[in-house]
């Protein structure tokens, strides 16, 4: 902040890569030593299971179950058939692992600190290591398994280590304990219960409390399953897609999927696996404190790629990005706890580098949320839309579910805080208009400057639009914060107008200072079509087609690569083509992520084309699909606005829509709609399909009326009720 002043007016004048130096610099002179990264999200250690050798395995099979949750392993050998199967259960906290063998189980357990990508080899983070134990203790049941590993590094309310606790049950044979490691002969089954803790006071072990609580879990794997599934199980199962995927196709391994599918011809029967996949993946991910980290909660090793972190300049806001379309609310529930335990860290930000009131969000967060990553080529510091972007969450969760008690607690606080921000950052230039300096649109140059400085970084400006804009709908609605309406109306008046350059196209950067690069994996300055279509842009036909160009060019250059890299780039163009209606540019980017973006062996999401292991695509992927099926703002349900013919019929279940409306079920085929809506609320609804020629009510007992077009219709929704209605087109 001492320095900003001096760093805008370089700005202005046009020295980008100067006023990174600059602050790089300074960054240096104040102790920060440049590329500082953030805490890395690491394992508490392995549970290895060894099991004795009789003859070469055959036909090994191993599956997953996103229904229950349960991945499974099968193999045989000279003793017989062998099957492990394994869940965490979300009620109880607990991962559940059994054993059984036709011929009985032999088996040794113990737990062990390593690295995967290294081997058996200490860590590569083994200096942060001051000491591990490991313990076994055999019982006439079976035993307990115990680890606990301390951190070099720690101090009063830090984290000092974790501790972990596996009871074994062995149903049957004999059990001992020698070098902590358990070993169990001739059982007929064995269950191990696994839970890990983390400690703030090594001194104070945690290990005869996990021991207790373990105790007194159900020793029934059946019991257990059925627990979790109970509540694993019902979110699965409430949004489900079927887009023509033959019987015969369900039936082949995730292999053969992919080896029938292609870039031009992809797999109805793959997608439909793959959307599944994605829910499973931030489902199982997503806990009540924490969202998905890059690689959601299975990096296993001490170098995750970018260190597993919370990524906030899309990667994190991608991953959560269909919870709540496809119905499942209770994923958010961590994303917001996370954001609001480092609210002291966000406010000391925008004190310290911006001199300002509210919260400044930095692009990368893992054990707190202060900015001090400082790297030149990637002056990401300037990067100000965090807050407005996470904003975006905290309304939609409001509008989605209608929970009031939130929006008073936590959508408006959060809102007003990244509000005061811009309010102090925003200064006037000699238009009138909101100068945003420094800016940054992640994480592109200028063709022209070679440097990520920039000036009303378009991203910027649709950031703080929304955000505006939001706050006086919300608050003009329940009649409160009048005065600060006024102001924030007063604020909107004064923002940009959407660039637009010499190509016709949607611009990234608001000035003739900076030329457009088309040629990046980023699509920020489409971020005004990220959430759907906005008022704004809906009532503006040639902003809309600046849009398509500024699309276009973006997939101009990802089709010389065939989709190119990084997948959450993709999501985003997906998210605008739909949010547009533009059907076939929607699907070209479906289609490179299903056909590209996974690893085939085991069915989870990579950043780059089967490369590098990453979440944010399990909810960016899903996204796209229904925004290209559902739309909606409150009062208003768009069916199929980015329909094409290779989707001219099928089936989504349980999709959440703004206004507390859940589409129960969407089916559709050529020339007619049938739609079953359920709302919490008793309200009139315009529903729009295009090509709508006529709607009859086939259960629910409302009324219909001709919308404000011909293609619409209103129809009255009574609350708590399933109302069924036939579309002719």
């Amino acid at each position: 902040s001492k320095i900003l002043p001096e760093l805008r007016k370089m700005i202005e004048d046009g020295k980008f890569q100067e006023a990174s130096g600059r602050i790089f610099a300074y960054g240096q002179a104040e102790g920060k030593n440049g590329d500082t990264w953030t805490d890395p999200f690491v394992p508490a250690c392995s549970l290895q299971v060894n099991m004795p050798q009789r003859g070469g395995p055959q036909k090994y099979l191993r599956s997953t179950d996103f229904l229950t949750g349960v991945t499974g392993t099968r193999w045989e050998d000279d003793a017989g058939a062998h099957v492990r199967r394994l869940f965490v259960s979300r009620p109880d906290n607990v991962v559940v692992l059994l054993l059984t063998g036709a011929n009985g189980v032999d088996c040794d357990l113990n737990f062990i600190l390593d690295d995967p990508k290294v081997g058996a080899d200490p860590p590569p983070g083994a200096s942060a290591i001051k000491e591990t134990s490991a313990n076994a203790e055999a019982a006439k049941d079976g035993g307990w398994l115990t680890f606990r590993v301390s951190y070099t590094r720690r101090w009063p309310g830090s984290l000092q280590g974790c501790e972990v606790a596996a009871r074994v049950i062995a149903n049957g044979g004999a059990t001992t304990a020698a070098n902590g490691k358990l070993s169990v002969r001739g059982a007929r089954e064995v269950l191990v219960l696994v839970r890990s803790t983390l400690s703030r006071d090594i001194e104070q072990s945690q290990i005869p409390a996990l021991r207790t609580a373990l105790g007194k879990l159900d020793d029934s794997y059946d019991t257990l399953l059925a627990r979790h599934t109970a509540v694993h199980g019902k979110i699965m199962k409430r949004c489900q897609l079927d887009l023509g995927g033959s019987e015969a196709d369900h039936r082949l391994t995730t292999q053969e999927l992919f080896a029938k599918s292609k870039v031009g011809a992809l797999n109805p029967a793959l997608l439909e696996k793959e959307y599944d996949a994605c829910r499973y993946l931030v489902l199982s991910s997503s806990g009540p404190e924490f969202p998905p980290t890059l690689q959601g909660i299975w990096g296993a090793t001490w170098q995750p790629s970018w260190s597993g972190d919370y990524t906030q300049n899309g990667n994190l806001q991608t991953v959560v990005a269909a919870n709540l379309p496809a119905n499942m609310p209770e994923a958010m529930e961590g994303f917001f706890h996370y954001l609001e335990a480092q609210l002291p860290d966000y406010r000391d930000n925008a004190q310290r580098l911006f001199g300002a009131r509210g919260i400044h969000v930095p692009h990368r967060t893992s054990t707190h949320g202060l900015n001090n990553r400082w790297v030149c080529e990637f002056p990401m510091t300037f990067w100000t839309a965090g807050a407005a972007w996470n904003a975006q969450f905290f309304y939609d969760y409001w509008l989605t579910t209608g929970d009031k008690d939130f929006l008073l607690k936590h959508a408006l606080p959060w809102m007003k805080e990244a509000a005061a921000f811009y309010e102090d950052f925003l200064y006037a230039g000699t238009d009138g208009k909101w100068i945003f300096n420094p800016s940054y649109s992640p994480e592109n140059e200028a063709a022209n400057t070679h440097s990520q400085s920039a000036l009303n970084a378009t991203m910027d400006l649709a950031a703080a639009k929304e955000l505006f804009s939001n706050l006086v709908t919300v608050c003009g609605k329940l009649g409160i914060e009048r005065d600060n309406v006024a102001k924030w109306k007063a604020m909107l008046a004064k923002m940009p107008d959407y660039p637009i350059n010499a190509d016709g196209a949607v611009a990234e950067w608001n000035t003739p200072l900076l030329k457009d690069n088309y040629s990046h994996r980023h699509a920020s300055h489409l971020y005004g079509l990220y959430a759907g279509l906005p008022t704004d842009i809906a009532a503006n036909p040639e902003l809309q087609k600046a849009f398509k160009v500024a699309i276009e060019k973006r997939m101009e250059w990802r089709r010389k690569y065939n989709g190119a890299d990084m997948a959450f780039g993709l999501c985003h163009l997906g998210w605008a083509a739909a949010s547009l209606r533009q059907g076939d540019a929607a699907y070209e980017t479906v289609d490179w992520l299903a056909n590209n973006f996974w690893f085939p062996e085991s069915l989870v999401t990579t950043h780059n084309g089967r490369s590098i292991f990453n979440t944010d695509l399990a909810g960016g992927f899903p996204r796209i699909i229904l925004q290209m099926l559902v739309q909606s703002e409150p009062g208003r349900l768009d069916l199929l606005p980015a329909q094409l013919k290779v989707w001219e019929s099928g089936r989504v279940t349980g999709v959440l829509c703004r206004g507390q409306i859940e589409v129960r079920e969407l089916i559709w085929k050529p020339g007619e709609i049938s739609v079953t809506l359920r709302t919490a609320v008793t309200q009139s609804v315009t529903i729009h399909s295009a090509g709508l020629q006529d709607m009859t009510v086939v259960a629910g007992g409302t009324q219909v009326k001709r919308g404000d077009a011909d293609d619409s219709r209103l129809v009255t929704l009574p609350a708590g009720r399933e109302v069924t209605l036939r579309i002719k087109r």
